[in-house]
């Protein structure tokens, strides 16, 4: 059986109403930090946060990420509507 571990970037939110991940199905397993995830020896990750919106109940942070060994560069996005 295969299983899958679902990261997520730090301060995601659901507009306009800013529900929890797991009323969405998505239930992660930890939130992406530029260190201590089980990937960090193979794989270098950034993080764009920008400044807080709407009075500061919503945040928007991007990840990108970098494998050395490949050269290769996946950059994520993600919208919900």
């Amino acid at each position: 059986m295969l299983t899958a571990e679902v990261w997520i970037a730090p301060g995601q939110f659901s507009f306009p109403l800013n529900l929890p991940n797991e009323f969405f199905g998505i239930f992660p397993t930890g939130t992406i930090a530029n260190e201590d995830m089980p990937w960090a020896t193979e794989i270098d990750t950034k993080l764009l946060k920008l400044p807080s919106l709407f009075w500061g109940n919503y945040t928007y942070c991007e990840a990108a990420f970098y494998h050395r060994d490949s050269k290769s560069v996946l950059v994520t996005v993600s919208f919900f509507y």
